[in-house]
Formats: structure tokens, sequence, C-alpha cells
């Protein structure tokens, strides 16, 4: 319709094949709504996994980015995204000031990812932690896939290591 409107305009001008024979210069009728494109409602980024999540609360956006992580991954596999990484430390309790260090760690160990294992099936995770590690932190060994819950167990290793001087020194992998 806009090729035609413009088409249309263009006979009216002078100069474009058209005889003007005096009077004021035909202009093209502007049709209300044509010219621009009709741009429909927009919702906040994330509303529709926010309500599929958590129908009828509005939760932190860090609590529904993480939320899709975990399902996405657990159904899937995969890696985490640097967006869903940070929300799930922020959701752990990491300190904002140790997240750039924690981010590192983790992408050396497992590539950001979920379901890594190593060492002949004695790391576990994200953060390739020893099973033992998860009953000591208070969470139960079988969630070890979890990225929350993985990143939880090694927020509470990293925090007493740090009391004795080095919070990485479990890992072999340094910020």
């Amino acid at each position: 319709m806009l090729a035609a409107l413009l088409s249309a305009a263009a006979l009216h001008e002078p100069g474009a094949g058209n005889h003007h024979t005096g009077g004021p210069t035909p202009r093209p009728a502007i049709i209300s709504g044509s010219i621009s494109p009709v741009t429909p409602p927009v919702s906040a980024p994330g509303a529709d996994i926010d309500e599929a999540l958590h129908p009828g609360t509005t939760v932190p956006t860090a609590q529904v980015v993480a939320d899709a992580a975990r399902r996405r991954t657990a159904a899937h596999g995969g890696q985490l995204t640097r967006a869903e990484l940070d929300a799930v430390l922020e959701l752990a309790g990491w300190p904002e000031a140790a997240r750039a260090e924690a981010a590192a760690v983790a992408w050396c160990e497992s590539r950001w990812s979920p379901g890594a294992v190593g060492d002949g099936g004695s790391s576990l995770g994200l953060f390739q932690l020893w099973s033992g590690w998860f009953g000591w932190a208070g969470e139960p060994s079988d969630a070890w896939m979890d990225p929350l819950v993985n990143a939880k167990v090694a927020l509470a290793v990293y925090q007493r290591d740090l009391v004795r001087g080095d919070g990485w020194r479990q890992w072999s992998c340094k910020p």
C-alpha cells in the first residue's frame, strides 16, 4: 500500500511526468497511521517467562533468569550464558565483588556447564565440586547438576577457605 501511495504522489509532483496547469501544487493525501508502522504494546523483558514460572507473582529478574536457566540445562544440558551465570551467582549469595572471580573459576572448571563431570567422577557440576561438600554445606548431593545448588556450595567452600587466607585454594583453576 505504501508503494501505491508513493507512486500516486509522484504523479502530482512537478517534473515527475505530470503537466501542472497552475494553481496550488497538489499534495499526496496522508492517511492516518499509514506512514509509520504500528508498534504493538511491549511487555517488560522476561514477562512471559516470569508469568510461566511464577504465575500471579512478580519476582526479581535474577530469579526469573536463574529459574529459566536451571530448567533449560536440566532438560537439555549445555552451558549457561553469562547473564544466566550472573543471575545464579546473585541468587546463590555471592558477593558482587567476588562474582567476576567466581565466573572465571567456573569457566575454567566447567565452561559454565552445570552437568560437567571431571576427575573420574569426583568433580561435579558448574564449579567441579567434590560430592562430600554438598552435605557439609547443607545441600543434597544428588542436586549437584543444579547450577544454583552448585553455586551455593561453592560459595560455602570459598567463604570457609577465605577465612583461612585463600578462598580459591580448593580449585585447580584460580581467578
